[in-house]
């Protein structure tokens, strides 16, 4: 397509207009068939001044002929548009014309031009001065003639049949994964990949929201695609790794939120289950999103055999003032009994509460038996009190 001319310079009177430039004709054919008409892309002149300067010729415009065969003459024009003259009132005032249009340029693809084709490619002249009443009548005063245009005969237009095939880069909609899904992008064939992690593979692997973005080459084309990935959250555990179980009543496992879908390995799907065997338990847990996790617990038969103080200072100072033995809340409807030394029973309490002060007790050797309830042996032992002198 051609350039327009430069308009007319102006000092406060009339603007000049610079010519138009050619237009763009395309003709793909098998042949084309020319009868002696014109083909035309010419570039209009430009304005002529009566008060100031001159506007330039339009340059000429472009013609692509992609044809094996022209048939009978063809005339083509794509010639520049003349320069305007510049003409004034005013004496002794020397405008300046405008400068002719350049020549257009034509292109057509076989390696030489038709006999049958002709062209006219030349440059727009330049415009002249036209005040009479000046010393610069009929000069250019500095404006000059266009250059003509140029043939081009390696014309080639690129096809799908001849380039392969337009890539098309398509990721999908955008999508929510849960914590710790791993997935795959990918898109359609091609031969040239640009992700935006600064892989050039066909495929990547993704686990962290955010924007992803995909180029796609294909020799000069290119198509590209964005998809966002969002995460959700994983259903909460509130169960320990282990626990132990030490009443015929089993141990209760309670895991997930009121809304999750939970189904356990003993095919049952509440929330808390009881369990009367030890052993490994597990459950799916399963979020209103679709997001899953797999939780394991080891369910152990407890001991009758536990680590029990010999020794407590009961002198109100807070600490080891009371006999506490660590789990003997695993053990409901246990029994825990103290002796002195003839024998005599002096505490005894079901379900042990960690509260035995000693009850004013003297200092001394006592003795103790714990019957766990289970069914097990019953464990027994010494247990001093110690008081500050």
């Amino acid at each position: 397509m051609g350039g327009g001319g430069g308009a007319g310079h102006a000092n406060n009177h009339m603007i000049t207009d610079g010519g138009a430039g050619g237009g763009i004709v395309i003709i793909m054919a098998k042949n084309i068939a020319g009868n002696s008409n014109k083909i035309l892309a010419n570039g209009s002149d430009g304005g002529t001044s009566i008060h100031d300067g001159g506007g330039g010729g339009g340059a000429g415009g472009s013609i692509l002929l992609y044809t094996d065969e022209i048939n009978n003459t063809l005339r083509t024009e794509a010639i520049g548009g003349n320069g305007g003259n510049a003409g004034g009132v005013t004496a002794n005032r020397c405008y300046g014309p405008g400068g002719g249009g350049s020549g257009g340029v034509i292109w057509y693809k076989t390696n030489s031009a038709s006999p049958n084709l002709t062209t006219n490619l030349s440059g727009g002249s330049n415009g002249i001065v036209t005040s009479l009443s000046t010393s610069c009548l009929g000069l250019s005063n500095g404006a000059d003639s266009g250059q003509d245009g140029v043939e081009n005969n390696k014309l080639e237009i690129l096809t799908n049949a001849e380039y392969g095939t337009m890539p098309i880069a398509n990721l999908g909609e955008d999508m929510t994964i849960c914590d710790g899904d791993i997935i795959t992008l990918s898109s359609a064939e091609g031969n040239n990949f640009e992700w935006s992690t600064g892989s050039n593979e066909e495929s990547i692997e993704v686990e962290d929201p955010g924007t992803y973005y995909l180029s796609i080459y294909s020799g000069a084309c290119i198509s590209r695609d964005t998809i966002t990935i969002s995460q959700y959250d994983l259903p909460e555990n509130t169960l320990p790794t282990d626990t132990i179980l030490c009443s015929y009543l089993g141990v209760d496992l309670e895991t997930g939120s009121p809304d999750d879908y939970i189904i356990w390995s003993t095919g049952e799907t509440s929330h808390l289950i009881n369990v009367i065997e030890e052993g490994k338990y597990s459950a799916t847990i399963t979020s209103t999103d679709g997001c899953s996790i797999e939780i394991e617990i080891v369910v152990s038969a407890c001991t009758n055999n536990l680590e029990i103080p010999n020794l407590i200072t009961p002198n109100g100072d807070g600490n080891n003032d009371t006999w506490i033995i660590e789990t003997i809340y695993s053990y409901p409807g246990n029994i825990v009994e103290i002796y002195n030394r003839n024998g005599a029973l002096l505490f005894q309490m079901e379900n042990y509460n960690n509260t035995w002060n000693a009850d004013n007790l003297p200092a001394a050797a006592y003795f103790y038996v714990i019957d766990y309830n289970n069914g097990g042996n019953k464990q027994q032992g010494s247990i001093s009190i110690v008081r500050e002198k």
